[in-house]
């Protein structure tokens, strides 16, 4: 029963704090060299700070209910927090003001840009020089995993008059990864975005942009 205990006390939040903040990131877990130790010091940094803001009241004899709140759903809030902060990046901002640079804690552009998956305008160029405009919306799909890099844009548009007019076509694409040279990215209310106005647009915001 002990061991159970300590598995419960010391290992599990570090394990649903990380999971969770996560979510918010890439999907994947940190990878270092022993995880087991990794986790064990997140669950010591909550149970220090759950001490200070809470006091003697983790001493008291916990309830069932307690201990469910204390060692899942608080932690996963944690982690929750933990996880908005990293995607407002705020902290770090305010901490390069004074000369402060920490190392970024997403580990690449693509999980950094990608996560947030906001519907957004994009222009892929592939390595064999073909281009084509997308709407990256809620129905696209682009991949989390470090080596497969592939995306599902579910609205294609072809480029006419030198990339001037984009013109939606009836169909959707899927991109393999080992095919992307570049992609760039437009925010949904872009106005000046140069989509035919003629072609039906997938999104209400962005089709009143382009009428303005």
């Amino acid at each position: 029963m002990d061991s159970l205990e300590h598995v419960l006390v010391y290992l599990v939040p570090g394990v649903i704090i990380m999971v969770v903040r996560a979510r918010f990131i890439s999907g994947r877990m940190p990878i270092t060299s022993n995880q087991y130790v990794y986790y064990v010091c997140v669950s010591l940094i909550y149970h220090g700070l759950a001490f200070t803001l809470l006091g003697a009241t983790i001493l008291e004899e916990p309830s069932r209910w307690w201990l469910l709140g204390y060692l899942i759903v608080l932690p996963a809030l944690f982690g929750g927090v933990l996880g908005v902060t990293v995607r407002w990046n705020g902290p770090r901002k305010w901490l390069s003001k004074f000369g402060i640079n920490l190392v970024h804690p997403v580990e690449t552009a693509w999980d950094w840009k990608f996560a947030s998956a906001n519907p957004q305008w994009i222009l892929v160029t592939l390595k064999d020089g073909t281009n084509f405009g997308g709407w990256l919306g809620e129905d696209s799909f682009v991949s989390s995993r470090p080596l497969e890099r592939d995306l599902y844009v579910e609205t294609l548009y072809t480029l006419t008059d030198g990339g001037g007019t984009w013109t939606k076509k009836e169909h959707s694409i899927y991109v393999p990864h080992a095919q992307i040279k570049t992609i760039e990215c437009w925010p949904a209310s872009d106005s000046m975005f140069p989509v035919s106005q003629t072609s039906e647009v997938p999104d209400a915001t962005a089709q009143q942009a382009i009428e303005q």
